[in-house]
């Protein structure tokens, strides 16, 4: 996969792909379910961990340059999914999750 998802997945482990997670936005949908049951399970530390390596992968602005692979999947592929309602679950909304935001994050 990519190296963010290898980040991903060193700092939330546990989370087993589906047959259909072989691409990174599909892992990514299926990571952020996982995401949120850990956070539920009380796994703190883990969740921290993920939100810091989401914050690391995202790229600061600059109007004359392109964003990169990385920086678009964590924005799209795991901000984007986070508020998404489908894939949240036990009484979780996107907003249980903005606590854990740092400031590239909040703004994207």
């Amino acid at each position: 996969m990519t190296p963010l998802i290898e980040a991903l997945d060193r700092a939330c482990p546990g989370f087993v792909p589906g047959a259909y997670d072989d691409a990174p936005y599909m892992w990514m949908g299926s990571f952020v379910r996982h995401v949120v049951r850990a956070r539920l399970d009380g796994r703190e530390d883990e969740v921290r961990a993920v939100f810091a390596v989401i914050e690391e992968a995202i790229e600061p602005s600059q109007p004359d340059r392109k964003m990169g692979e990385e920086s678009n999947l964590a924005m799209v592929g795991f901000i984007e999914d986070l508020q998404n309602g489908n894939l949240l679950s036990g009484g979780s909304t996107p907003g249980d999750f903005r606590p854990y935001l740092g400031p590239k994050s909040l703004k994207a």
